[in-house]
Order: structure tokens, then sequence, then C-alpha cells
């Protein structure tokens, strides 16, 4: 118990000095997207924003799950997608469907973690095996872009309570989620095991059990992630995870989620998603092509990445724990 003790009050005591950086960058660039361009500022945009961020945002934090325990997994963008083209195509009751496709992603993340660990076997080679597994299965239901969604799915994705787009109340259940989540036992367990596998299993964590339990809700969170993307477009897309992984992955870590383990937040990998989605705008107001897009992801994330390793770095010479 000691170390989930430690691990406790390191997240929650201690200033996350990683999380400021990722928020103080989505200030600049909402701030150069008002002088730009002020009139595009206004709640309606803000709702486009959310919508257009929601499914992104589950795929990421499904991801900073399992980046926390040490792991990494791809397949969330095959989940996301088998999620569409199942919805897209079963003539079944929608809750059915939507039952069958969460079950799904449970199922693929319970297979990966016994995977993993059962064989031993690295976690991005096992889910890259599974991410092309599901791709194809995933053009076993929908061969192309299509499909017909329920139609009372997608009035439930694309409806506004109090004015406010569903979207926004979504993440701010997402963030709850997380304060549970990381002050649950199976947070602290999580966090212990990215922190040091050794020396969690030396204080009774079973390994085995919580990585099983981690890549499955990682799998669950995917799954709605293809639910809410299939309700807001109205069809489904076989392919529509593939562009996703990376993005999963790099908003993780742009908020703060260490790739070595033990240390970020959903709410970081929120963040993260809203500055991937902003970049574009910016770049359009300005009249930069399209294309620079992704030039400026990468620069941004590989400077977050340096500068949180040199931040980890320096205070570790100087004897203290990192956050």
């Amino acid at each position: 118990m000691n170390i989930l003790n430690s691990v406790q009050a390191k997240k929650i005591l201690k200033p996350k000095w990683s999380n400021l950086m990722p928020v103080l960058i989505l200030i600049a660039l909402f701030i150069i997207m008002v002088i730009l361009q002020p009139k595009t500022f206004s709640l309606y945009y803000i709702g486009i924003k959310f919508d257009n961020a929601l499914p992104l945002m589950f795929l990421a934090a499904g991801q900073t799950l399992v980046l926390i325990s040490g792991g990494i997994d791809l397949s969330v963008g095959g989940v996301m997608s088998l999620t569409t083209s199942m919805l897209a195509t079963m003539q079944l009751n929608p809750i059915i469907v939507i039952l069958l496709t969460l079950m799904m992603g449970i199922a693929v993340g319970i297979i990966n973690g016994l995977i993993i660990e059962k064989l031993n076997i690295q976690p991005i080679i096992v889910t890259l095996g599974m991410w092309t597994i599901l791709g194809g299965v995933s053009f076993l239901f929908l061969d192309m872009d299509g499909g017909v969604i329920n139609d009372t799915l997608h009035s439930v994705m694309t409806s506004k309570i109090l004015n406010i787009p569903l979207s926004f109340y979504l993440t701010a259940g997402l963030v709850i989620l997380w304060y549970l989540i990381k002050n649950s036992r199976f947070g602290y367990t999580m966090f212990a095991i990215g922190s040091n596998e050794k020396a969690a299993y030396c204080t009774g964590i079973n390994i085995f059990a919580s990585k099983i339990k981690i890549y499955a809700v990682c799998g669950l969170f995917s799954a709605l992630a293809g639910i809410i993307y299939a309700g807001q477009i109205g069809s489904g897309s076989p392919s529509v995870g593939n562009n996703n992984i990376l993005l999963s992955v790099a908003a993780a870590v742009i908020g703060g989620t260490s790739l070595s383990g033990g240390r970020g937040s959903i709410t970081g990998a929120i963040i993260g998603v809203f500055i991937f989605k902003i970049i574009s705008d910016v770049l359009l107001f300005a009249g930069i092509p399209s294309f620079w897009v992704q030039l400026f992801q990468g620069i941004i994330l590989i400077v977050c990445v340096a500068l949180s390793s040199l931040y980890s770095s320096i205070k570790s010479r100087a004897g203290e724990q990192i956050d």
C-alpha cells in the first residue's frame, strides 16, 4: 500500500507543471485565433469545436489510461472503425447494436491484455496486429463510407440541452469520470504499475488482472468514440479510426502524459485534443495552406515532449520525484 499512498499524494498534493504547458499553448492559440478572426470566437464556434473534438477525446482518454500504466494501444482506431461499421449495417434494435459494440470494445481490450501479459509480447506489436485485424473486419461490415445510422442515435448525439450541445456535457462527464478514476484503487494501481511495475508487484498488486482491466477500459472508450462519431455524422466509416490512432497518443502526450508511464491525466489529453483541433483553424485564418497543419502539430508535440523530459531530468538530478 505504500506505493499507492505515495502515488496518491504525488498526484493530488503536488502541482502538475507538465499540465500547465498545454494550457498555455491552448490559450495562446485562442488569442491568436481571436486576433485573426474575432467574429468566429462565439458560443456557436465553441459548440462546433466540442462536437468535432468529442470522438477523439474519448479515444485519447482510453489511450491515456494505457500510457499511464506503461503500455500503448494502437488498436483503438480499429475498434472505433469497426464500431461505426457495425452501427451502420446491423439492422437490429439500436440499443442491442450499441451494447454489442461496447462488448466488442471490451473484448478486444481483454484479448490485448491477455496476449501482452501471457505471451510477454510488446504492447505496440500486439495492438498493431489487432488494429490490422479489426480494420479488415470493418471492411467486411462496410466496404466504404456510408450506411445508415439509427435516427434516434443521430438525434441524441446532435441534440442540445439548454441551447448547449450535448458534447459539452459529455466532455464535462469525462472530466468528472477522470476525477473518480484517479482517486479510486483502479487509478492508484494504474499509476503504480506505470511508475514501477516491479515495486507495484512487490506490494501485492495483481499486475496481470490490472493490465487486462486497463486495456478493457481503453477498448470501451474506443467503442464509445465510434458510437459518438457515427451518431454525429449519421453514417459509418471502416477507416475513420486510422487517422486518429497517432492523434490519440499525441493528444495524451501533449496533455502531459508520459510515454514511459506513471504520469498523465485525461483532462490533459482533452486539452491536447483541442490544441490539435484549433491549430488547423489558426492556420486557415492566417492564410497558411492546410498541408502545414501536420508540421505544426509535430513541432508542438516534439517541443512538449522535449520540455517535459528536460524538466524531469532536472528534477531527478535534484533528487526530487516528478509528476
